[in-house]
């Protein structure tokens, strides 16, 4: 990928295999298996490969990944030592939430999580606040795939979860309570792109004794203005990059 990546026009096979000082029939496999997965293209007029249009999604996908974070971190930092819980930050990848910032208080209970860690949309506080905001047309194929139950607070009905994603919607936050891990609960809100659309989530985690009936709305007050504050910092990232200037308060 390297070598492609310094040639302008593409590089033939045999080309290659020089530039590598490797056999042509080893870079021919790797290049078979690229191509099919969309990482590569060849031209079939002059027989040279290039990067092929997968890949440059997915360079897309990690520089928007790499803007959120910048501008997600002083907000990340800021809800951890006011709450003095675990913060995460997930964003939505091939039908699973997957964190990609973990903050947690020195002194508190260190939580079996980590960036790059993989989770299920419907019982997670990240997850369901990504489905709550998304699509019809990306909600459904996802409930119709099954919900996998963790234990018995799990929800494993396409309906009742809808029923609790129209809940997070008119709450502006959503609910873990003790459904992927017995003894713990989240609490999570959406971060959206420009476009208006859910591309993150930010939640906090504790023992169902810190987040409890008591001062659930305060905390998930705290996490949604978290989510809003993220939402319009990258609004204000974009506006900045195409030469505008964004409102005082973003």
């Amino acid at each position: 990928m390297e070598a492609l990546a310094e040639s302008s026009r593409g590089l033939r096979l045999s080309e290659l295999g020089r530039k590598l000082r490797l056999p042509k029939s080893s870079v021919h496999r790797v290049l078979i298996t690229l191509e099919h997965r969309g990482y590569v293209a060849k031209s079939e007029e002059t027989k040279r490969y290039s990067f092929g249009f997968k890949l440059i999604r997915l360079a897309d996908v990690a520089l928007t990944r790499s803007t959120l974070l910048t501008q997600a971190n002083p907000c990340l930092r800021r809800l951890m030592e006011e709450t003095q819980m675990t913060v995460h930050m997930a964003v939505l990848d091939r039908n699973q939430a997957t964190i990609v910032e973990k903050m947690e208080p020195r002194g508190q209970l260190h939580l079996p999580s980590w960036p790059g860690r993989r989770m299920d949309l419907h019982c997670t506080g990240l997850g369901k606040a990504m489905l709550a905001y998304l699509p019809e047309e990306e909600l459904t194929p996802i409930l119709q795939r099954g919900l996998a139950p963790f234990n018995e607070n799990t929800i494993t009905s396409p309906r009742k979860l809808r029923e609790e994603l129209a809940r997070t919607r008119v709450r502006g936050y959503s609910v873990d309570d003790e459904e992927e891990t017995v003894g713990l609960r989240c609490v999570g809100a959406p971060v959206f792109n420009p476009a208006g659309k859910v591309t993150a989530a930010v939640s906090i985690a504790g023992t169902t004794a810190q987040i409890c009936e008591e001062n659930m709305a305060a905390l998930a007050g705290k996490v949604q203005e978290t989510a809003r504050l993220i939402t319009a910092r990258i609004a204000a990232a974009g506006a900045y990059q195409n030469g505008e200037v964004p409102a005082a308060d973003a």
